[in-house]
């Protein structure tokens, strides 16, 4: 994902709405936009303080997440026991 910092405002840009910024936060956060749909985003969340801050609250908690998250795998007889069950074999 570009810095916000990194992004110029685009001239052709539709009037700001708060709601649809707000909408696509997640989208932008969880990496699902196209490179020029964040490109767009990233250029209209800046014209708008409240939306800025709201994404900026919102990334910051999903770093925080990230990293306090601790990824465990399954023990193998777990993996195994499941595997059977769905190959009917239990």
């Amino acid at each position: 994902m570009e810095p916000i910092t990194d992004i110029q405002p685009m001239p052709e840009l539709p009037p700001h709405n708060c709601r649809k910024v707000i909408e696509n936060v997640y989208l932008a956060l969880d990496g699902e936009m196209s490179h020029q749909d964040m490109r767009t985003f990233l250029a209209d969340i800046r014209r708008c303080s409240h939306c800025l801050e709201h994404y900026q609250v919102e990334e910051s908690f999903k770093h925080f997440l990230q990293q306090r998250i601790e990824r465990k795998c399954p023990p193998q007889d777990l993996k195994d026991r499941i595997r059977s069950r769905l190959n009917g074999e239990a």
